[in-house]
């Protein structure tokens, strides 16, 4: 048939086997939350650079929300003796 197409579900398959044998989200809770803190961090440092005190303030309050809150994840972790998942 001409023109034929299948449909939009067929098209966004996704192979979650092809996606961890990448790496992909492989990050834990723990250093997602560390690397989310340094950014926002560093958006603390620029605009506390350029001059944006309220942007800095608050950048820099959301920032250690994040390092307090990994902090705080990673200590369970370790006290509840759970370690990452293990993918086969």
């Amino acid at each position: 048939m001409v023109g034929h197409r299948e449909p939009a579900s067929r098209e966004l398959e996704v192979d979650f086997k092809t996606i961890r044998e990448r790496g992909y989200g492989s990050r834990t809770t723990e250093g997602g939350m560390l690397h989310y803190a340094l950014v926002f961090f560093v958006i603390a440092l620029i605009a506390a650079a350029l001059g944006f005190r309220g942007v800095a303030g608050l950048s820099a309050q959301i920032g250690w929300l994040f390092a307090i809150v990994a902090i705080v994840l990673l200590v369970v972790a370790f006290l509840s003796g759970r370690g990452p998942a293990v993918v086969p």
